[in-house]
Parts: C-alpha cells; structure tokens; sequence
C-alpha cells in the first residue's frame, strides 16, 4: 500500500488570481496575473526520482 501526499506550493503575490482554460481532453491551462504558467492534467503521474 503506497501513501500519495499532494503538495502545492504557497501562492506568491498575484498568483492565486488568474486565467484558467480546461480543455475537453482533460488539460487545463491556468495563466496567473503575475505571470506564472501550470499545465494540469487529470491522469495520475509517477516519478521515480527523489529531490
């Protein structure tokens, strides 16, 4: 039995206000005021390194 913690990172100035664009394949878009770009994705993704 695997854990899955999600952790975003704390909105900087701006940030949290924005443009969000979901598209019907399952991405979204979201652009912020202050310039920030996050591609979304509804398909769980794995990553076999450790930062």
């Amino acid at each position: 039995m695997g854990v899955h913690i999600l952790t975003v990172s704390e909105p900087g100035p701006g940030d949290d206000i924005g443009t969000l664009t979901v598209y019907a394949d399952g991405r979204a878009h979201y652009v912020s005021d202050s310039g920030q770009e996050i591609w979304l994705v509804d398909e769980h993704r794995t990553y076999n390194w450790v930062c």
